[in-house]
C-alpha cells in the first residue's frame, strides 16, 4: 500500500461547492515555473498529461470540462488531455491567477505551489490546435441491479438525468429509456437488489448522496431523500446483506468511507474510514454471506481488495489484484463463491479476473471478446452468470452476457 499516491485532487469549475475538491478559492494574481506545473501534475495523474479515466477529470493537471471551458481551453483542444502540456499549464495559470494556488488544495502545497511570479513561457503563446469537430462523447454514467430475470439497467444521460431501461431476459425484451422522475444534476449512481426492490443511489454535481428506491410490486419509486452526512463524495458503491445496505463513499481526496443503512430500522450508522484506502480513483464492493469484498483502483491503475467481516466487524486488510495495471474502471460480480472482476484498460478494452475464495486463487484477467471502447462498466449476477452493461465510446449503453457453466459469452447488443 505504500506506493499508492496519497492525494488526486482534481482542479473543478469555481461554481463548485467548497466540500469539494473542485472548490476554488479566490487569491492574487501569480505564475509558476513549469517545473512546479510537473510537480502538481505528477501529483494529480502521475504525471500523465493524456490521462482520462473517465472520472470527469482530464489531463495532467485534472481539469474538469467546465473549468477547462471556463478559462478558454477550447481555443486549444475539445478536452484537456486533447492538448498538450504546455497548453494545459497555460490555462493552468490562468486558472492560478485567478484562484490562486488553493485551487489544488492537496497537490498544490505538495509541489511547492506559490505566487513566485515566475512566468513559464516567456516565449509567445503556442498558436492553437484545431478543435476536433466531433469530439469524442461524454461518458455516460451506468448501473444496474437484477431481480428475477429482469436487470433494471440505469445510466445518466448528457444532460444529468438518471434513466431506466427494463430487459426481461426470460421474454427477451427491454421497455426502452425512461427518466427516473426528480434524478436530475446527477455525476454517478449506483444500485442494489433488495427482494423485489431496487435501492438507488445517485452523487449530485455537488457531491451530495441522495436514495430512492423503485419497488416493482407496487410499481412505485419512494421518492428521493438524502444519505445524511454524505458531502464532497465523487462515487459510491453498495452492497446489501440481508436488510442492510452497505454504503461506500470516495471523497474528492482519494479517500474511502463506509456508511451502512438499515432498511428495516430506518436507520444509518453514520461514515465510518476505511483504513488504508488513500490515493483510490474508483471502487466496487460485492456482498458474500454476511462479509462485503471492496475493490479500489488507485490512481497508478493498480486494483486492490479488502474483505469486510461483518459478523467479526474485521477487515482483512488491502491486497493486490495480480495483473490488475494500466485499469481505468472496474465492476464486479458475485456468483456462488467467486468474483466476478470486471477491468478496463486505458485503451478501452475490457477484461475478466475471476477470484474464488473458497480455494483463495484468482484465475488471471482474460479478455472479454469483443469488449472494447469501454468508458465505464457494470455487472450484476444471474445464476451462475453475469450480465455485464457498459457505456462506451460510441456514445451508446451496450450488454453482454456471460454463462460460465457454459464457459460462453452471448456477443454483445445495444441497450
Amino acid at each position: 500500500m505504500s506506493a499508492w499516491k496519497k492525494s488526486a485532487v482534481a482542479v473543478a469549475a469555481t461554481a463548485a461547492l467548497a466540500c469539494s475538491a473542485a472548490a476554488l478559492s479566490a487569491g492574487p494574481a501569480s505564475a509558476a515555473t513549469v517545473a512546479t506545473w510537473e510537480k502538481v501534475a505528477n501529483c494529480e495523474s502521475s504525471g500523465n498529461w493524456s490521462i482520462n479515466t473517465g472520472n470527469g477529470y482530464y489531463g495532467g493537471l485534472q481539469f474538469s470540462l467546465s473549468t477547462w471551458q471556463s478559462f478558454g481551453g477550447q481555443q486549444y483542444a475539445a478536452y484537456p488531455n486533447q492538448a498538450t502540456e504546455q497548453q494545459q499549464i497555460l490555462i493552468a495559470e490562468k486558472v492560478l491567477a485567478s484562484q490562486g494556488p488553493g485551487a489544488w488544495p492537496v497537490c498544490g502545497p505538495k509541489a511547492g505551489l506559490t505566487n513566485d511570479g515566475i512566468n513559464p513561457y516567456p516565449t509567445p503563446t503556442p498558436t492553437p490546435t484545431p478543435t476536433p469537430t466531433t469530439p469524442p462523447p461524454p461518458s455516460l454514467p451506468v448501473a444496474a441491479a437484477q431481480i428475477g430475470s429482469v436487470e433494471h439497467a440505469f445510466k445518466i444521460n448528457t444532460s444529468g438525468q438518471i434513466q431506466i431501461n427494463d430487459g426481461d431476459f426470460s421474454a427477451s425484451t427491454w421497455t426502452g429509456w425512461n427518466n427516473i422522475a426528480g434524478g436530475t444534476n446527477i455525476k454517478q449512481i449506483a444500485a442494489v437488489p433488495d427482494l423485489n426492490s431496487a435501492h438507488l443511489f445517485a452523487v449530485d454535481n455537488n457531491g451530495n448522496v441522495h436514495i430512492d428506491t423503485g419497488n416493482w410490486d407496487s410499481h412505485a419509486w419512494s421518492g428521493w431523500s438524502d444519505v445524511p452526512g454524505a458531502s464532497g463524495i465523487k462515487q459510491v458503491t453498495a452492497a446489501q446483506i440481508g436488510g442492510t445496505v452497505h454504503l461506500f463513499g470516495l471523497d474528492a481526496n482519494g479517500n474511502v468511507h463506509i456508511d451502512n443503512g438499515d432498511f428495516v430500522a430506518g436507520s444509518w450508522s453514520g461514515w465510518n474510514d476505511i483504513a488504508g484506502a488513500t490515493g483510490i480513483q474508483q471502487i466496487a464492493a460485492v456482498p458474500d454471506g454476511n462479509s462485503v469484498h471492496l475493490f479500489a483502483l488507485d490512481t497508478n491503475g493498480n486494483v486492490h481488495g479488502d474483505n469486510g467481516d461483518f459478523s467479526a466487524g474485521a477487515w482483512s486488510g488491502w491486497y493486490d489484484i495480480a495483473g490488475g495495471t494500466g485499469v481505468k474502471q472496474i465492476a464486479a460480480a458475485q456468483t456462488g463463491s467467486t468474483v466476478r472482476l470486471f477491468a478496463a484498460d486505458s485503451n478501452g478494452n475490457l477484461h475478466l479476473d475471476s477470484g474464488d475464495y473458497s480455494a483463495g486463487t484468482w484465475s488471471g484477467f482474460s479478455d472479454v471478446p469483443g469488449g472494447s471502447g469501454v468508458q465505464q462498466v457494470t455487472a450484476v449476477p444471474s445464476g451462475n452468470g453475469v450480465h455485464v452493461t457498459i457505456s462506451a465510446t460510441d456514445g451508446n449503453v451496450h450488454g453482454v452476457n456471460g454463462d460460465f457453466t457454459a464457459g460462453q459469452w452471448s456477443g454483445w447488443y445495444n441497450i
